[in-house]
């Protein structure tokens, strides 16, 4: 899980070094190489966790040891190849559209991370120019953002199980989606002081370290509310909750792919400060989704 929240801010910070050093081809080939190591590695190395899955291998084992063709697998889908892809794509697009938790979620965590890449579009550009930094050590600043993810993580990991079993204990034991959700809002609501600390500190150049702060505290809030979310979306949906999370990275990449081509027009008509200020207020308008979510 690690690799996953720290990639946003890796990535950035080896391009700066590896387009200087080498070229910009290269940031692609290394991408590739990289790739394709992990790719082979997670196909021989990875656990099948899928239950459905992980029966019928048990009962073609039974089959082959008892001797009985007749014995079957409970969670067996009776559908074909062709069927299972069709239901496996539109599943997805069903609860998208027709559940509220799935639809409002992927909203959330689509408008964060859309932020994000608009943020991101911004950050070379802007210590190259306002501070003077090199092309090369333009990316280091990500590692203050790499610094507030991994902080939410953690945290996260330490505390947010630990709530639920306490609420689940006064719940008569009965677990409840939402439990994922109580301690949320009070690291999601970071998003927003982050987003003015780095627009306005860029905006009228104050020292370099401290748009830096500001990336940590954006980073530590949209990991908590993108792994927060999920957990949410995941638990709601324990039998279908694959597609639950394929719902919710469909419209977040959708989101993140277009909205950044907001951020040149963004930022030179408002400058850093009120274009940040504009994302801040977004951020604030969808926390209460937290607070609903919970009732």
């Amino acid at each position: 899980m690690t690799h996953v929240v720290v990639s946003p801010a890796a990535g950035p910070l080896c391009g700066g070094f590896i387009a200087q050093q080498l070229s910009w081809r290269w940031v692609y080939w290394i991408l590739i190489i990289v790739s394709g190591v992990v790719t082979i590695f997670s196909t021989f190395w990875f656990r099948e966790c899928y239950a459905p899955v992980i029966l019928e291998v048990k009962t073609q084992k039974l089959r082959q040891e008892l001797g009985r063709e007749d014995l079957t697998s409970k969670l067996a889908l009776q559908v074909t190849g062709l069927e299972l892809l069709k239901v496996s794509l539109v599943r997805p697009l069903k609860l998208l559209t027709r559940s509220p938790i799935v639809f409002l979620t992927a909203l959330y965590v689509a408008t964060i991370y859309g932020m994000l890449y608009l943020l991101f579009t911004t950050v070379n550009t802007m210590f190259v120019d306002q501070y003077g930094f090199s092309v090369q050590i333009s990316g280091l600043p990500f590692i203050g953002f790499a610094i507030g993810m991994i902080s939410a993580l953690l945290l996260l990991m330490a505390t947010q199980d630990k709530t639920v079993a306490r609420l689940r204990a006064k719940n008569n034991n009965v677990f409840e989606p939402e439990m994922r959700l109580v301690n949320l809002v009070y690291v999601a609501l970071w998003v927003c002081p982050g987003l003015f600390m780095y627009g306005w500190s860029a905006e009228y150049k104050v020292h370099w370290i401290v748009p830096v702060l500001a990336l940590v505290l954006y980073g530590f809030g949209q990991v908590a509310i993108f792994m927060g979310t999920l957990t949410y979306a995941v638990d709601s949906f324990p039998q279908y909750a694959a597609s639950a999370v394929a719902a919710v990275s469909f419209l977040r990449s959708l989101v993140g792919t277009f909205l950044p081509f907001a951020g040149p027009p963004l930022y030179s008509s408002l400058g850093y400060g009120w274009g940040n200020t504009v994302l801040g207020f977004i951020a604030v308008a969808l926390t209460p989704m937290i607070i609903l979510f919970q009732r």
